[in-house]
């Protein structure tokens, strides 16, 4: 799972909105107006990781940083990162949203996947679907980190609080998945 994925899903547990929750982990640094899961070297994680019994390691491994060490990039850099997909953002506002499969969010947990966020990733490698980066009723770009604490889990758009998995599945082509395939053995081994 994504860094900002299960921190966003930890807010929403605790009926607290992301924006304030991240207010209260790192008082005067605006978490949200940059790509948190690309970044996250900048900011202290004990505090976070003492409070919910896991360990700084686990934490950044559930960011970008690891991949990016992987393909030789620099994921603390302020320049778009190759094969890393941007977020583009301004103040809280995003100029492309979090990818995700309606599959996945039709499950009774849903969260975002750290491979969604790489540039490879095209599709759904469990369920063989499209990945969508829009609210399919209103098309506002993805950004969980604007839901406030009245929704109960990730499968919500924050704008029209309409049901991100309602939505037509489109299947992948097969040349996507193969190269998602390729792709991953390159980069993991």
């Amino acid at each position: 799972e994504l860094f900002s994925s299960w921190l966003i899903r930890c807010s929403l547990c605790h009926a607290c909105d992301p924006l304030e929750i991240a207010h209260l982990l790192w008082p005067g640094r605006r978490l949200w107006t940059r790509d948190c899961d690309r970044r996250v070297c900048t900011l202290s994680m004990d505090n976070l990781a003492r409070n919910a019994g896991i360990s700084d390691k686990e934490l950044r491994a559930s960011t970008l940083d690891p991949v990016c060490q992987l393909l030789r990039l620099d994921s603390s850099s302020r320049a778009i990162t190759p094969w890393v997909l941007s977020i583009g953002t301004r103040n809280i506002s995003r100029a492309g949203g979090l990818q995700y499969c309606p599959v996945c969010f039709a499950e009774p947990k849903p969260f975002y996947r750290l491979q969604w966020r790489l540039a490879w990733y095209t599709s759904c490698p469990i369920h063989q679907v499209r990945l969508r980066d829009r609210c399919p009723h209103c098309q506002a770009i993805i950004s969980p980190h604007r839901l406030d604490y009245t929704a109960s889990d990730l499968s919500c758009c924050h704008a029209c609080h309409g049901r991100l998995a309602e939505t037509d599945l489109e299947s992948c082509d097969s040349g996507a998945s193969e190269l998602e395939s390729f792709a991953d053995s390159v980069v993991w081994g």
